[in-house]
């Protein structure tokens, strides 16, 4: 019997901002600790809203205002998705 478990993972929905590696944060702005991506761009294991979820996305965003920038950060998503198949 096949169960959902047994079925490949898949993402349905991605957004840049929300996506960021740290390599990528580090590249687009060196001063960006190890401690503070953590703290400020990824959600916590157990969030306790949306709401406080999504107060991360700003810091993602402000990084990706430039052409060179956005190339950098679709590139950097690529690659986790390529290490996660």
């Amino acid at each position: 019997m096949t169960t959902l478990n047994s079925f490949p993972k898949i993402e349905l929905h991605l957004h840049l901002d929300c996506s960021l590696s740290y390599a990528a944060v580090s590249r687009l702005d060196p001063a960006v600790s190890h401690e503070e991506y953590q703290s400020d761009f990824v959600g916590p294991m157990r969030c306790p809203s949306l709401a406080e979820f999504l107060k991360r996305a700003p810091k993602g965003y402000r990084l990706m205002q430039s052409e060179a920038a956005l190339e950098l950060v679709v590139e950097d998503l690529f690659q986790q998705l390529g290490r996660t198949a």
